[in-house]
């Protein structure tokens, strides 16, 4: 007698099971694997992502409506450059701790006045330098980890994976993935694998669905090593995969209501990431003309890549109403996202949030240019970079304003304003206002003019505000994406939250060094490194650079080099 075929609708739900399954039977072998067998699955693994890199543009660029040539569409090379790079870094990794069991920290370790941990990261490498041009990255431990026990710590789980421990085997975590920016995904499987020590079914999301043969082709080493599996599929699927009574513990990137789906009543032990209202807070300085262009194309860049679709976007500033210089940057600002084409709402229910945006602030500015040539003719399913100024920080209408208390997750970009004198009246009062009335605690930024910090006050209120910030990641004249792309800097949501005021997520990914109970991250740049800032969606060579950039990142080389100069300079 034969049976009857699964219904279609179940088979996506027997997937899991499969691979749920087939992660049990294998997840001993993987246990033992040798640190050196891992990172040469690395090397495999990014050789393959390599392969793939140009169909993974191609659909990007697809999904999104842009041309190859646009300038926007560097944003896809930049999204494959960060994934080489976290390829490499979890392979060198390996290898350094099969060597010294233990990664190679640059330092120096120190101490605050208060006795909190600060260890430099970053830059640790020639790209590092180069990208960070002056900059550097630090990681601020938890108050009360002693500068001795983080040194004896630093590394402890690189060395309990490498010592093949098979006495409980890995447990198996059930990984909702990311589905707006291509490189979360690689970033959270390298964690939950080399770093948390589990084996992954990873759910890929619905957006991206389209990425499937890319994601199977590129970890083919790490499904053949018996480590990972990968099911698509709706909600119902993820669902099941969360409560699967084989699975040990849950990763998510994705939104508050995704985690408010998945985690009341699931006694699983849950990680997340789940967005944030970036704020920036714009230090009152002597900003010239120059540097208040450079700084409107560096913030308006960072919204509108990914057409604002990022947990980082930055969608929150926050200014001092005295700041003689407010008008000329917000003009600036306009100035540059009037340029700015406006781009597909690709993303799920962004048509919706911003119509929910426009509702509640009906005087709203609506920016943006026609869609570049060759894009798709139409432009009905694109929104306007939209923006919000002069709502007051502070006072009762604060309180329940939705700019403060909803991540609008699509192009709307909002300004706060508060009335202080001195810049240190101003950082405390912004501190207080960022941690205590504008949702999430993922990453922020401060704008901090040169000249500000000579002056002794305001320099030692800068410090006070990184400090006090409840942030996850702390940006000084840089963004959020710079420190994602920085694997030695941990991401995620400032400790401390909980089931009941989720906010962010919890638990950090990345930490590659395995530096002990991370607090924040802190990452600094000058204030300019050029005429031109890093980021520049208007600059006709973005693309063009970027995919050069990729290509020396796959295989660093003169040549390589000699590319990237030639099309910086237009050759």
């Amino acid at each position: 007698m034969t049976m009857d075929p699964m219904p279609a609708e179940h088979l996506p739900v027997a997937s899991v099971d499969d691979a749920v399954a087939s992660l049990a039977a294998s997840r001993r072998r993987w246990a033992t694997t040798p640190a050196l067998a891992r990172a040469a699955l690395l090397d495999a693994c990014r050789e393959a992502f390599f392969g793939q890199a140009a169909a993974m543009v191609e659909i990007g660029l697809a999904q999104k409506g842009l041309a190859p040539g646009a300038p926007e569409a560097g944003e896809e090379w930049a999204f494959v450059t960060g994934t080489l790079k976290l390829f490499r870094v979890y392979a060198d990794t390996l290898r350094q701790v099969a060597a010294a069991d233990r990664p190679h920290v640059v330092g120096p370790w120190t101490r605050r006045d208060d006795g909190q941990v600060v260890v430099r990261v970053a830059p640790a490498e020639l790209s590092e330098r180069l990208a960070m041009a002056g900059g550097l990255g630090e990681v601020w431990l938890r108050p009360g980890v002693s500068l001795s026990e983080a040194r004896t710590r630093q590394g402890e789980t690189w060395r309990r994976l490498g010592a093949g421990d098979v006495k409980a085997p890995p447990p198996i975590t059930a990984l909702l993935g990311a589905g707006n920016v291509l490189m979360l995904v690689p970033g959270d499987v390298l964690h939950e694998i080399f770093l948390a020590g589990h084996v992954v079914v990873l759910k890929l999301n619905p957006v991206n669905a389209a990425l499937l043969p890319v994601w199977q082709h590129t970890f083919a080493p790490l499904i053949d090593a018996g480590c990972l599996a990968i099911v698509t599929g709706d909600a119902h699927v993820g669902a099941h995969l969360c409560t699967h009574p084989d699975v040990d513990t849950v990763h998510m990137t994705g939104s508050h209501h995704t985690y408010g789906a998945v985690a009341p009543g699931n006694p699983r032990p849950i990680t997340a990431e789940l967005g944030n209202i970036t704020p920036v807070i714009v230090v009152p300085g002597p900003w010239t003309p120059q540097e208040l262009r450079y700084h409107a194309i560096q913030l308006g860049s960072q919204h509108g890549l990914n057409a604002a679709f990022n947990c980082l976007t930055p969608r929150l500033l926050v200014t001092s109403t005295r700041w003689p210089l407010r008008t000329t940057w917000l003009d600036e600002l306009r100035r540059f996202f009037t340029a700015l084409p406006r781009r597909r709402a690709y993303y799920p229910g962004a048509t919706a949030r911003h119509a929910r945006f426009l509702a509640a602030h009906p005087d709203a500015e609506r920016l943006g240019a026609d869609r570049a040539a060759g894009t798709r003719p139409d432009d009905d399913d694109t929104l306007p970079w939209t923006l919000i100024t002069g709502l007051p920080a502070e006072g009762a209408g604060a309180e329940n304003e939705l700019c403060f208390t909803e991540e609008s997750f699509c192009a709307v970009l909002a300004e706060a304003t508060i009335d202080a004198v001195t810049v240190p009246d101003f950082l405390q009062r912004a501190v207080t206002f960022v941690n205590t009335r504008v949702w999430g605690n993922l990453t922020i930024t401060l704008l901090v003019h040169p000249a500000t910090m000579r002056d002794p006050a305001s320099a030692r209120a800068v410090d006070d505000a990184i400090a006090q910030l409840r942030y996850g990641n702390v940006c000084v004249n840089t963004w959020g994406s710079f420190a994602y792309v920085t694997p030695s800097l941990p991401w995620g949501a400032y400790p401390g939250n909980t089931a009941g005021d989720i906010q962010s997520g919890v638990g950090f990914v990345h930490n590659v060094l395995d530096l002990p109970d991370p607090d924040k991250s802190v990452l600094r740049a000058p204030f300019s490194v050029g005429p031109t800032p890093p980021l520049n969606l208007l600059w006709p060579k973005t693309a063009r650079v970027l995919q050069e950039v990729t290509r020396l990142e796959h295989r660093g080389s003169v040549a390589g080099v000699v590319r990237v100069i030639s099309a910086l300079l237009g050759r």
